[in-house]
């Protein structure tokens, strides 16, 4: 058993942030952490290999390899290794009002284990300052918490009532999210997957219920409207930041869409005054 720990100096006393500890386990058959209500620590842990066990009250998990566990704080709970495939993992031990609330804001009370956890290289970066050991490492380290939590509330949005979405679904749905604004194209999703066009077609319109074209389109359209209620972006710009090739385009596509212009959008969400030829014409560019 061997374990890579990190302690910071003591915050200042107004941060709503603290980092108790932190590190990397490679446990053995021997590892085992128990606490009991009156503990105020938060654990989140990611198993980067192996396989163990997680009681919380009268619960019981089986993390493994990629899986994301959450302990809360006050909370019945025990956690360990097992002997035969024993863990490697990436923990951080911290408390303050600032977790709980960012628990409560990302709707994870209750959730204690986050399969498939995309969020390795987030834990990385937080012990990386830890290594650090600096007080301005508490505040930097709720920053990348936050990004944790978030992450685990996206890998969790993916699961339907029914069950999980396919590995396949989800890496498609992340490559647009990440190139909202590129040209992609069906080849790309052959490649990405490993599937023929049939295939990837099939495989996003029953998990995503639609196209890879028209989920694209969506959320260009979405990312236009928070630039038109949000920004001064002229609609040029912003035909050209999300990829719809020209202004023209982009404000008849919105048009037929969304049912209004750009211009007429903007306006009337803004509540700024419309000339009375435009109301006339239905706020057309």
């Amino acid at each position: 058993m061997h374990e890579d720990i990190y302690a910071l100096p003591p915050p200042p006393a107004h941060l709503p942030f603290r980092v108790e500890i932190c590190g990397v386990s490679y446990c053995d058959g021997s590892y085992r952490i128990c606490r009991n209500r009156t503990s105020g620590t938060f654990v989140f842990e990611y198993v980067r290999k192996g396989r163990g066990f997680l009681r919380i009250g009268q619960e019981e998990f089986t993390p493994e390899g990629g899986d994301l566990y959450l302990v809360p704080a006050h909370s019945d709970h025990a956690y360990g290794s097992s002997a035969d495939n024993p863990w490697e993992k990436l923990w951080f031990n911290v408390s303050g009002p600032l977790v709980q609330n960012l628990l409560t804001a990302y709707d994870l009370n209750g959730v204690y284990l986050v399969r498939h956890y995309p969020g390795e290289a987030l834990f990385q970066e937080g012990l990386e300052i830890g290594r650090r050991r600096e007080v301005s490492g508490h505040a930097d380290i709720a920053l990348v918490i936050h990004r944790i939590l978030a992450a685990a509330a996206a890998c969790r949005a993916e699961l339907p009532a029914g069950g999980r979405k396919s590995d396949s679904g989800n890496a498609m749905k992340r490559y647009l999210d990440e190139h909202l604004a590129e040209p992609v194209k069906l080849d790309d999703l052959c490649r990405l997957i490993k599937k023929s066009p049939a295939q990837v077609l099939r495989i996003f319109r029953r998990d995503w219920n639609a196209t890879p074209y028209d989920y694209l389109l969506e959320q260009r359209l979405q990312m236009a409207r928070q630039y038109l209620e949000n920004t001064a972006k002229t609609h040029k710009e912003i035909a050209d930041e999300l990829g719809f090739g020209d202004e023209y385009y982009f404000s008849s596509l919105f048009r037929r869409k969304i049912g209004i212009s750009p211009r007429f959008y903007r306006q009337r969400f803004r509540g700024e005054a419309l000339h009375p030829a435009l109301l006339q014409r239905g706020g057309t560019q």
